[in-house]
């Protein structure tokens, strides 16, 4: 009998706040947040994985789901949220493969959805008047780290040549509203 591969979860607190956050930075100005991508490389919510490249995990996305909605709740001044990666040439790597790999199968099922509801906020926040996000992609994007620009009103990608990204180019201004200097 092979031996499983499969790590048990121990239980998880879905009760963050930005100054716990180990993933992510939000900062705010004027009319305009900024919620940057810097994941701890041994951050995860288990120790058997690194969340190498801005990959993400369920802590990852605990604590952009909770972001998400103090942009939406506490700071209705706010008009345009820009993500971004926090590391050099780096967007998102998408979700953790080893932690997929060694999660149960509920797990997965459960982790996609919660993933794919907390995109969806960020979709239906950009439907609705008066918010828009802007994914900047500034690096690298790949598997699920690619599907950002989904949820987003708009995208940018970087004009380097080490960014390598097939989003359209835009200007911030065409769906930022303007800010006075």
């Amino acid at each position: 009998m092979a031996a499983s591969t499969t790590t048990a979860l121990a239980p998880v607190s879905f009760q963050t706040h930005p100054d716990r956050y180990k993933h992510w930075k939000l900062s705010f100005e004027g009319d305009l947040a900024r919620l940057s991508m810097a994941v701890e490389l041994y951050g995860g919510l288990r120790d058997d994985y690194e969340l190498k490249l801005n990959s993400y995990d369920l802590g990852v996305d605990i604590e952009l789901c909770d972001a998400i909605q103090r942009i939406r709740f506490e700071h209705p001044q706010v008009r345009c949220v820009v993500i971004d990666g926090a590391l050099d040439r780096v967007f998102c790597a998408g979700a953790n493969i080893m932690m997929l790999r060694t999660s149960t199968h509920a797990f997965k099922v459960n982790f996609c959805k919660y993933t794919n509801e907390t995109r969806l906020s960020i979709e239906d926040a950009s439907a609705n008047p008066g918010l828009r996000f802007l994914a900047a992609l500034n690096g690298t994007a790949s598997g699920g780290g690619w599907s950002w620009r989904w949820p987003a009103a708009r995208s940018c990608s970087s004009t380097t040549a080490t960014a390598r990204s097939r989003s359209p180019r835009c200007r911030c201004s065409a769906c930022c509203p303007a800010r006075a200097a």
